[in-house]
């Protein structure tokens, strides 16, 4: 498969990021994996992703260090960035919310997952793109 769109992808956790690899791959993005806040930035100088999956925990730079550091950025800022965490309760959506995250994906125990968004409205289902609809994110 030809990849034409790019995905950085940051989790401690090498199995979630293989996960999001995978899914990801299937949707056409090249995944680039980062295992911590400052290797995510360490890639993003180098690559402009289409979407960034960010864990909001992670170690070095956190997920919400990290994205106040994407928002405040103008080369950055515009990246939609779906932000992953095991905190899947209303205080971390509100906080991937006020840290502009995108889009909010609890961290499954299986990896048939949805994602949900943290905007206004909170509670819609954002429903990732189909192979067959790889028009964008």
């Amino acid at each position: 498969m030809t990849h034409t769109k790019t995905a950085l992808v940051a989790d401690g956790d090498a199995g979630l990021r293989r996960t999001h690899r995978e899914a990801l791959g299937a949707l056409g993005f090249l995944a680039i994996e980062a295992e911590d806040g400052f290797t995510l930035l360490e890639r993003l100088r180098r690559v402009r992703p289409q979407v960034i999956v960010l864990d909001l925990e992670l170690r070095g730079l956190d997920g919400t260090e990290v994205l106040h550091f994407l928002r405040r950025n103008e080369d950055w800022m515009d990246i939609p960035v779906v932000v992953t965490s095991s905190l899947a309760d209303a205080s971390a959506r509100r906080l991937v919310r006020q840290c502009g995250g995108t889009a909010f994906l609890p961290k499954p125990d299986d990896p048939r997952w949805g994602a949900e968004s943290p905007a206004p409205g909170a509670g819609a289902t954002v429903n990732l793109p189909t192979p067959e609809a790889r028009g964008g994110l």
